[in-house]
């Protein structure tokens, strides 16, 4: 998402052009009798001497090819060539491995040299052998680098969110909705007072003017907007019809969005059959995830995950539609989900800039950069917060005993 991802997904072609130098350069350790051409300075007598000048071949072949051909930089605002490496174990050796030939071959390559070839030519005082295994090491991970080039987004350069196809956005407490047919459509997009749902068309707004991208918006729901069904346990998270009062809000809402954005929504109301709001020509769907009361992380993720949202996020991982999380509306918690969510492939998030009215949507919308780096500082974020929550739960006990 947003900014610089890890990498691309692995290219097929690729992966079989790697195997193949993988294999080829320890194969040359076979060849142990002395080639006239080698027996030069250092290699002279050098049982492996094929398989050491191979093995830096091999190095400087990867090094071009991660660098000039698969984008990584070594200096660079951003990530570098180095945070690949730096996350190489977690990110292509483990993940690979589960999931690929490549990633098991490479299983195979680390675990011969770390736990054999290495400490053995270490012992028997072999520098050379030593330094071509050392070489050959390095250079398989730089021709990882090249199987899984740098993904670049094409996105804005400045701090504007780029435009989708796909939005998601969390409801926060209904609450006069329905004011927002009291607003002219001009200021609309302005976001002119502090009603919770405007971010939303703030949000719709942009992604639909000038890009006219938008086909979807996928709406979070809690237990605040919905029937009570009696569920318990997991059925908590599935799906529930809206109250009367939040549909009837979220309806006159819709209409005056259809109205000022010259759009028709098709509305997909829990357990209810669609409805077509508006006459605009150009259609975008309206759809409901439930994710439970929506102060549970782990539900709220899960709800996410087992619902379409999932699958327009694969999409968007294979080039065929791009989703933004906008995470303004709904709990902290529920914002954390979704920021859990958002560091994935080519998914974005983006946020509605507080305390801040009358604005161009250009200057209200803010995206979000966030990468696979920077979720330990998000995770510590989710904990920090939680320890305050139950530092506060325990003075008020205090309190109350008091």
């Amino acid at each position: 998402m947003r900014g610089i991802p890890m990498g691309a997904p692995g290219n097929g072609k690729r992966k079989v052009v790697a195997s193949t130098l993988l294999i080829a350069v320890p194969a040359l350790m076979f060849v142990r009798r002395p080639v006239p051409l080698l027996q030069w300075g250092f290699f002279q007598d050098q049982e492996f001497a094929v398989f050491t000048i191979a093995a830096f071949v091999f190095l400087v072949i990867s090094a071009i090819l991660a660098f000039a051909h698969a984008g990584w930089g070594i200096r660079e605002p951003g990530i570098t060539v180095w945070d690949f490496v730096r996350l190489f174990l977690s990110r292509y050796f483990v993940g690979e491995m589960t999931t690929s030939l490549y990633g098991l071959l490479l299983f195979v390559i680390f675990a011969v040299i770390l736990t054999a070839w290495l400490p053995e030519s270490i012992m028997n005082g072999d520098p050379l052998l030593t330094a071509g295994f050392i070489a050959y090491f390095i250079g398989t991970i730089l021709i990882t680098a090249w199987v899984f080039p740098r993904k670049i987004e094409n996105e804005p350069d400045d701090d504007r969110p780029a435009p989708v196809d796909y939005l998601v956005y969390a409801l926060s407490s209904p609450g006069n909705w329905s004011g927002v047919r009291e607003i002219e459509c001009e200021n609309l997009k302005k976001n002119p007072k502090p009603i919770n749902i405007l971010p939303l068309y703030v949000s719709m707004y942009y992604h639909l003017n000038p890009h006219r991208k938008l086909r979807g918006v996928y709406l979070l729901t809690t237990k605040i907007h919905t029937e009570n069904t009696g569920e318990t346990g997991k059925d908590q998270t599935s799906p529930r019809p809206l109250k009367k009062e939040v549909r009837e809000e979220l309806r006159s809402f819709l209409e005056k969005a259809s109205e000022c954005l010259g759009v028709r929504f098709i509305v997909h109301w829990p357990l209810d059959r669609p409805e077509s709001i508006g006459n605009g020509e150009r259609e975008v769907f309206i759809k409901f995830v439930h994710v439970g009361n929506g102060n549970i992380v782990k539900e709220v993720y899960q709800s996410i995950a087992s619902s379409e949202i999932e699958e327009r996020i694969k999409e968007s991982l294979e080039g065929k539609g791009e989703v933004s999380f906008n995470i303004t509306g709904g709990t902290a918690v529920m914002s954390s989900a979704m920021m859990l969510h958002a560091i994935r492939g080519s998914v974005h998030a983006e946020y509605l800039k507080q305390g801040v009215f009358d604005v161009e949507p250009t200057e209200l919308l803010q995206k979000i950069d966030l990468n696979i780096f920077d979720v330990d500082t998000l995770v510590r974020e989710i904990r920090d917060y939680f320890e305050r929550q139950y530092q506060r739960e325990l003075t008020k006990r205090k309190r109350g005993g008091a």
